[in-house]
């Protein structure tokens, strides 16, 4: 009889291991996510915004918007589904019996959330301005940027060139035990632990109206050829980028 009791014990605790376990994730810099379809677009940006880089107080000013022509623009072919990996920072809370566990299986944990978190999207496709050069580089725009641009030298431009558009989002654990819908599940050590994600409640954006995701071609003024050039390898993930009010 005790043998019962110890087998029925040792059962029961096994499986409060296995169950009731959840990890709470918050994004905590949601604005600054990027992935190769882009920047979230909490700014709100559409093609042809154009804002000023401060490359010193490490800010993005909306400056003002050229008109861009449907005919203007390419628009790739929609894909059903894309999972991206990200790259944003988060806040991991753990319920339930994981609370007790080693502070190695909570480090396991999160870290597995934290490397293997992705952005999934249904339905998506992106516009692009086909030759943006063209028209940040109209005589009405150069001679407004340019006066800028003489005043101070730290400053370069960035033109928002391409937008995703999707269906939906969501984020989601990359190769995750699915248990049906959008439930998320790792495992730890003994534990299986249900990964609720909270970002999605922070990501205030329209992704089907406004885009998901905008690109940013950076130009930076050259006097000598009174005209902006495209810079490369600018990194944007540690800027703050300001949309129009």
């Amino acid at each position: 009889m005790k043998t019962f009791y110890y087998t029925l014990l040792i059962s029961l605790t096994l499986l409060s291991f296995a169950s009731c376990n959840t990890a709470r994730v918050a994004c905590t810099e949601v604005d600054k996510f990027q992935s190769r379809a882009g920047i979230l677009n909490v700014p709100n940006f559409t093609q042809g915004d154009i804002f000023m880089i401060d490359t010193l107080a490490k800010r993005g000013d909306y400056l003002m918007h050229i008109d861009i022509l449907d005919n203007e623009l390419s628009i790739s072919p929609k894909i059903d589904s894309t999972e991206i990996l990200t790259n944003t920072s988060f806040s991991i809370a753990f319920e339930g019996a994981i609370e007790k566990a080693s502070q190695s299986v909570k480090v396991d944990a999160s870290n597995k959330i934290k490397n293997n978190t992705t952005f999934f999207m249904t339905n998506h496709f992106r516009k692009n301005i086909k030759t943006p050069s063209t028209k940040i580089n109209d005589n009405q725009v150069v001679k407004e940027l340019s006066t800028i641009s003489l005043s101070n030298s730290n400053i370069v431009f960035g033109m928002v060139t391409g937008i995703v558009y999707a269906d939906d989002f969501e984020f989601r654990v990359k190769k995750s035990i699915q248990a049906g819908g959008k439930s998320n599940v790792i495992k730890s050590g003994k534990f299986k632990i249900n990964v609720n994600y909270e970002c999605e409640g922070s990501v205030v954006v329209d992704a089907k109206n406004g885009g998901i995701f905008f690109k940013v071609t950076v130009f930076e003024y050259d006097k000598s050829k009174n005209k902006l050039i495209a810079r490369t390898g600018f990194d944007l993930s540690k800027y703050e980028l300001v949309g129009a009010k």
